[in-house]
């Protein structure tokens, strides 16, 4: 096991924000994970975790000690959307917002143990009141409260989130990349779908972007920023900073930030300082795009377009990532427009499915098929005119399945989801298994089939899962209760993806 340095500290900062107080934290790891490996059942249950839950337990402590709010403004969230403070656990009288907690740093462990099983493919939930889990929270917690009065305050990095005035876009944007992708309380999955993104480029037999693939890299590490999300939440990095500060000048400048999508807008006039634009296909509307967010202001002198994404900071918008100037703006137009045709036409399609599916269902958008068959009579049945039906039956990816969910949604469109049957609880599924729902319904929840955020609504609004449940020592209700109380939680740990925004 790697010893912990100084420069692990300094890695869970933002870049350049060196303190002094670094040094203390590393020591005050480094003694916490000498106290957890002394443990022989720790050890033995929990030894490739121990590093990080030292690190990130550290991390904590310097939030809490420094008044940095990290972890406070998640709990803010959490509390703003589900009315308690965190999922699974119940608090008594002595848990304190702005003082350390047992039950932060068992929550905090869990997310730990838990994103690291869920990164294996092993499809294994952890119930975050493992004894094993208490044990390392509390040992901790020990440690922390001998050290609480005399620890020193990270005032360097409190006053880049609560006191400096941001008036460069570029140190603004720094804070936001920090919190998505670099704090204690980001998770891996930020980071992943970079490095999934390179290694899909790393396929491509040759480079048809127009830039670089460190180019692409970093337009996409830049843009995810605003439109992805991070932390055990999943919340957009913007918000939980909203939820971190109370200074009004930074909350007024996030309130305020506003993301577009990387795409062609008409270049109408500019200047040294700001170049007026519209997006290609609404001259009416004009944004002022600030000259000094790229390189390179110039070359565009004589074009008619420029490609690029863009963020609103304060009263400008910000060229983020990278930008492409370009002539012929009839061109880009007639392209811009045959795509918005296209979905246009996908978006007719999909109601119009759902609109015939609902009338044959009698407005039930979630019916059951013990086999393909059964599916694609029905599919045969409602649109009786459906072409090339043999070569349909013939390679449909659902012909060996069986036990078949189809959710029908008029914006999100038609999924059909093999197995789920077996889980999903409705007056008219003669196929659910209750057995089957014990043991494996909470996969649904966790991601194990690949299902719409609409269905996942559906099911929680109308009680779909009630026998859904956690092994637990407390007993099957206080197991149950563990699920059908953080079911949306659950999603959004398990299944953050779901939760961002269009590229």
């Amino acid at each position: 096991m790697k010893t912990i340095t100084t420069r692990d500290i300094e890695d869970m900062h933002p870049i350049n924000v060196l303190s002094e107080s670094d040094v203390y934290f590393a020591q005050l790891a480094r003694k916490i994970l000498n106290e957890l490996r002394r443990n022989k059942l720790i050890v033995d249950n929990f030894s490739e975790w121990l590093r990080d839950i030292s690190l990130k337990s550290v991390a904590y402590f310097e939030d809490v000690i420094s008044g940095l709010g990290l972890f406070a403004g998640l709990r803010k969230m959490h509390g703003q959307m589900f009315g308690k403070k965190l999922p699974f656990l119940t608090f008594g009288s002595d848990y304190l917002d702005d003082e350390i907690n047992i039950e932060d740093l068992q929550f905090l462990i869990w997310t730990i143990i838990q994103e690291s099983v869920n990164e294996s493919d092993d499809m294994q939930f952890l119930n975050v009141e493992n004894p094993g889990i208490r044990l390392i929270a509390s040992m901790i917690i020990n440690i922390l409260e001998e050290e609480y009065e005399t620890a020193p305050e990270n005032e360097k990095l409190h006053y880049w989130l609560h006191e400096y005035s941001y008036d460069d876009f570029f140190k603004f944007r720094t804070l936001l990349s920090w919190l998505h992708y670099d704090s204690y309380l980001s998770m891996n999955y930020p980071n992943k779908a970079i490095e999934s993104s390179l290694q899909e480029l790393k396929k491509r037999p040759g480079n048809n972007l127009p830039i670089s693939k460190e180019q692409f890299l970093y337009f996409l590490k830049s843009n995810r920023i605003f439109f992805a999300v991070c932390t055990p939440l999943a919340v957009k990095a913007t918000d939980w900073w909203k939820a971190i500060t109370v200074n009004e000048e930074i909350i007024n400048i996030l309130n305020a930030t506003e993301y577009r999508p990387h795409s062609f807008y008409r270049i109408k006039e500019s200047n040294d300082t700001v170049i007026k634009i519209s997006p290609i296909l609404n001259d009416m509307e004009t944004l002022d795009m600030d000259c000094n967010s790229f390189e390179g202001k110039n070359d565009g002198k004589d074009k008619e377009t420029i490609h690029t994404a863009l963020v609103k900071f304060k009263d400008l918008w910000q060229v983020n990532g990278f930008m492409l100037f370009a002539d012929g703006a009839d061109d880009k137009i007639k392209t811009e427009k045959t795509e918005k045709e296209k979905d246009e036409k996908k978006k007719d399609g999909i109601l119009f499915t759902y609109e015939k599916i609902m009338k044959h269902t009698k407005n039930k958008p979630l019916v059951f098929f013990k086999t393909f068959n059964e599916w694609f009579d029905f599919w045969t049945t409602v649109f009786p005119d459906l072409p090339n039906k043999d070569d349909l039956y013939k390679t449909s990816p659902l012909k060996n399945e069986e036990n078949l969910g189809m959710f029908i949604h008029k914006t999100a469109g038609t999924f059909t989801i093999p197995c789920i049957a077996r889980v999903i609880k409705t007056p008219n599924n003669k196929l659910y298994d209750k057995k089957m729902a014990d043991k494996h319904g909470i996969t649904l929840l966790c991601g194990l089939y690949s299902v719409p955020l609409e269905l996942l609504e559906y099911i929680i609004k109308n009680n779909l899962l009630p026998d859904v449940k956690l092994n637990s020592l407390k007993g099957e209700a206080h197991g149950k209760w563990l699920v059908q109380d953080n079911m949306r939680f659950i999603i959004r740990f398990f299944q953050p993806e779901l939760f961002n925004g269009n590229i």
